[in-house]
């Protein structure tokens, strides 16, 4: 894994790069996650009421 910054090289267990001091974002927003956190917030089935 590399920074998006620096493009230095990183441990996995890193939250900062040492470098630069970016901060690493290991999961992005995309529109296919967001689709499959709204159904499965709003229509799962195991959802009391």
């Amino acid at each position: 894994m590399n920074c998006r910054n620096c493009n230095n090289t990183l441990r996995t267990d890193f939250s900062f790069c040492p470098d630069c001091g970016s901060k690493i974002i290991r999961n992005r927003l995309t529109p296919k996650s967001l689709t499959y956190d709204f159904l499965e917030r709003y229509f799962n089935l195991d959802n009391t009421f």
